[in-house]
């Protein structure tokens, strides 16, 4: 959230840690319990570091993930990042925006890591297609270009770092 004091840290942390956090769950646990379990950790942690330090007042930040196991895709998300597909020449968008409706305040956050006790977090999964391309982007591009832009870019087959410098 880039308009509180520990914005760039909740970032980092919740990245950081879910990576680790994850992989330590029990096998015995879906994508989506792992998940969940990982990302209420990691919010638990983000709210008590932005209570006890005031550097870190209102510490949040809007996490996505892209879990890919074998032929699913699972998404993991809470907040205003987007997770995109590009299959069969079609964009699909596979978040929803956790903003307020109101349109002067389409840049507040209803849901986000750090924002408050309980994560409520959006779990979706699909079947991978062959030569199926994903796009994980901010506001920064989303609010920025359509989603023709964004399809156009992904419908190069050009390498993921080129397709990303682009974009």
């Amino acid at each position: 959230v880039g308009g509180a004091k520990g914005g760039r840290e909740a970032a980092e942390l919740s990245v950081r840690t879910f990576f680790d956090g994850f992989h330590a769950q029990p096998e015995s646990l879906s994508v989506e319990q792992a998940a969940s379990r990982t990302l209420g950790a990691i919010n638990r942690w983000t709210l008590a570091l932005g209570r006890a330090d005031p550097a870190l007042a209102g510490m949040a930040t809007t996490f996505s993930t892209l879990i890919l196991i074998g032929r699913e895709a699972h998404i993991a998300h809470v907040g205003d990042s987007r997770i995109y597909r590009y299959s069969g020449q079609q964009l699909q968008c596979l978040t929803r925006d956790h903003i307020h409706p109101h349109p002067d305040q389409r840049h507040v956050l209803l849901r986000a890591v750090g924002l408050e006790e309980h994560l409520h977090v959006d779990h979706e999964m699909v079947r991978l297609e062959p030569f199926d391309r994903f796009l994980l982007c901010s506001d920064g591009v989303h609010g920025v270009l359509t989603d023709k832009q964004i399809a156009e870019h992904l419908s190069q087959r050009t390498a993921a770092q080129e397709a990303a410098s682009r974009i």
